[in-house]
This record gives structure tokens, sequence and C-alpha cells, in this order.
């Protein structure tokens, strides 16, 4: 379960009737939690999704960011495939040469 604290900021530049313009900036701090869900096809690749609320403790008047979000991605496990690089490279190799050495003698 995945929580979430940020810090983040807009900007923008409305039009209104009377040709003027109006810039406008604003920071917030979102808060979220969800729940993530993770399909492994391959030992270091798989599918990912997420689901949670954010929430935003200061309102701003012109924008909500409250509210249910979603997320769907492709999950690369960078640990799995340096273990699989670490164990298939180095210490099986070293395995294979000392099983050589013994069945020599």
């Amino acid at each position: 379960m995945p929580f979430e604290v940020g810090a983040g900021g807009f900007q923008g530049r409305s039009l209104d009737t009377l040709s003027t313009y109006t810039y406008i900036s604003k920071i917030f701090m979102p808060l979220g939690a969800g729940a993530k869900f993770i399909v492994k096809h391959i030992r270091w690749v798989g599918i990912s999704t997420m689901i949670g609320y954010r929430y935003i403790p200061y309102k701003q008047n012109l924008l909500d960011y409250d509210g249910l979000y979603y997320s769907l991605g492709i999950w690369v496990d960078f640990r799995q495939i340096y273990r699989d690089i670490k164990y298939y490279g180095v210490q099986k190799k070293r395995y294979r040469n000392k099983v050589k050495a013994i069945l020599a003698n």
C-alpha cells in the first residue's frame, strides 16, 4: 500500500472578457494512499496497476485535485536483473569451476 506526500505547484494564465491576462501561481501539497498490484510474467518484467485517493488539505479556488486516481504501467525490477546477472554471471561460473576442479581430482 503506497502512501504519498508531495509538494508541487502550478502556474496558469487566463484571459477574461476584457482581454486582460490574469497570472496565477499556487503551491499545493497532495496526500495520497492506495493499493498497488504487480503481475510478473517474467521474473523481472510485469504489469503494475495502482488505484487510490488523493487529497489536498489546503484548497485552491481554481483547481480541485481531490479524488480517485489510477495508474497502469510496466514494472521493471532492476533488483532482480542485478541478482540474475550476479548469479548467472558470477556465482554459477564459480560453482561450475569448483565442481570441475573436484571431479578432475
